[in-house]
Formats: C-alpha cells, structure tokens, sequence
C-alpha cells in the first residue's frame, strides 16, 4: 500500500464519524445517497521534483434528487469539513455545486458538491 493510499484511508476514516453519510472508497462501488464519493487524487509536480509537490483528494458529496436537495448539501458541506479537521491534517481548499453521475446511482446526474481536500 502507498503513502497515497494511506492518506486516502486516513480521510475516509475520517468521513465515517458522519453519521447518516455513505462514505465510497472506490468508483465501481454503488452509491446510496447521501454520500461521499472519494475520488481518485490529482498530483501536481513541479519541474525538476520527481515526487508530488501537491496532492488534491477530490470529494463528491451526493444527495438524491429531492426539493430538500440543496439545504441537505449545504449541511453536509458543514459537517465534512469538521471531520475531516478533527481527525487528519487535510483541510478543505474549495467546495463547489455540481451535480455527480454514476452507473450505480441510475441515469439522472445527482446534486453534489465538489470538495478539494489538500492532503
């Protein structure tokens, strides 16, 4: 197992103290709403540096289709956050609306947001 892999261990342990949110470690796994989804990292190198200078955890928070969707969202943007805080040294650097598809969670896009965790 990798240094990276243990650090995405780390956040999903983490996000697992958030009660009533699924937490997907992997993409082919199904989705039940409300999750969240970690995605695989982006890796930023710099010149000359054969390792990473930066890596970025991307998170989706999904919710289902609902008229509670975006209130719903907007909670779970609080709650993660703190989770994350309390249990790591990853901190949030951006949370954005999207919407999030997957096969397992069936044809209509999802509201989500989209977290970067800087790891």
């Amino acid at each position: 197992m990798s240094g990276y892999q243990d650090r995405l261990d780390a956040l999903a342990v983490a996000l697992r103290t958030v009660p009533g949110l699924q937490v997907v470690t992997d993409l082919g796994e199904a989705i039940r709403p409300p999750a969240v989804v970690i995605t695989p990292p982006v890796f930023a190198f710099e010149a000359y540096d054969p390792g990473p200078t930066t890596i970025t955890a991307v998170l989706a928070i999904v919710e289902p289709v609902s008229d509670r969707a975006q209130r719903n969202l907007l909670g779970w943007v609080e709650l993660v956050p703190e989770a994350i805080h309390a249990a790591t040294d990853a901190y949030v650097t951006r949370a954005e609306p999207s919407t999030f598809s997957t096969s397992s969670a069936g044809p209509t896009p999802l509201p989500a947001y989209l977290l970067e965790i800087a790891l």
